[in-house]
């Protein structure tokens, strides 16, 4: 019996030495956790600040990206600006210069109407001088054949010709009509001559008609040159009233974009941006493993 119980007393005994050891062990195991979970947190110290880093280094990330949108959006305006200036400027002079061909256009049309009426006057006096003429030589060549003929009658029937007013034979008043007759043939043929010659004069227009006519065709061509011109600075005038109110508006929209510029936070870094996030890993991962430490610990 005695032999019994001290083998059950070794057993126990070797079962306590045994858990002894492995207790040992787990001292050992949870020391050197302890000192890894101190050593590691050590080493995460900087990652509460490096957090509040990241999180601000984010945000300035995010407007980092509005404002270069807004930036290229601030550069697009103002060179649209600097461009519709240019424009702006090289019609300032559009609404003087329609005033100015506008009081010239009317001045020269006041003149056309003016020399159109004295170069219609002027021609429809000549154009009735000439019909005048015409008609006027025509009577008097037709007068000169009758007097002709009438002359050529009594001359070849002499005395006994008949009396052209009373039809009875002239007799001794025979010379005395012919002589009549044919003063009246040179009266009508001098006359014929006249009128003739008159009727050569009027074959061109006058030179103050010719001189008219030129001078309202010049008129027209200038008021019709005045009168596209005209057009011309309307056109010019409506397009800088335009430009101005597109003006006002990339004014007010540049004035927007900048103020929205100014009221975004500036100073990313990109480079440190990369290293935080970097450094950030690094410890995230640091942590880890000081959890599963303090966990071994705990």
């Amino acid at each position: 019996a005695l032999a019994g119980e001290l083998r059950v007393a070794e057993a126990e005994a070797e079962s306590l030495g045994r858990e002894a050891e492995r207790l040992g062990r787990e001292l050992e195991a949870a020391t050197a956790a302890r000192a890894e979970a101190a050593r590691l947190a050590e080493q995460l110290a900087p990652l509460p600040a490096l957090r509040e880093e990241l999180a601000r280094l984010d945000v300035l990330f995010a407007a980092h990206g509005r404002r270069q949108a807004l930036a290229d959006r601030e550069r697009a305006l103002a060179d649209a600006v600097a461009q519709l200036a240019e424009r702006r400027a090289r019609l300032a002079q559009a609404p003087q210069l329609e005033r100015d061909t506008g009081a010239a256009l009317a001045a020269q049309r006041a003149e056309l109407e003016q020399v159109q009426g004295e170069h219609e006057a002027q021609r429809t006096a000549y154009v009735r001088d000439r019909q005048e003429a015409e008609t006027k030589l025509e009577a008097l060549r037709a007068q000169y054949a009758d007097a002709q003929q009438a002359r050529d009658r009594v001359a070849a029937l002499g005395p006994a010709s008949p009396c052209p007013t009373c039809t009875q034979p002239l007799g001794a008043n025979y010379q005395t009509v012919l002589d009549g007759l044919e003063e009246q043939a040179d009266t009508l043929k001098a006359n014929g001559q006249y009128f003739k010659s008159r009727l050569k004069q009027l074959e061109r227009e006058p030179e103050p008609v010719a001189a008219l006519g030129e001078r309202r065709r010049a008129l027209t061509a200038e008021v019709t040159a005045l009168e596209r011109r005209y057009a011309k600075c309307q056109a010019a005038v409506q397009e800088l009233a335009g430009a101005e109110r597109t003006a006002a508006e990339q004014d007010a929209q540049l004035a927007t974009v900048r103020a929205q510029l100014a009221e975004l936070p500036a100073g990313y870094d990109a480079a440190r941006h990369r290293a935080a996030r970097a450094e950030g890993d690094r410890l995230a991962a640091l942590d880890r493993e000081r959890v599963r430490a303090e966990a071994t610990v705990a």
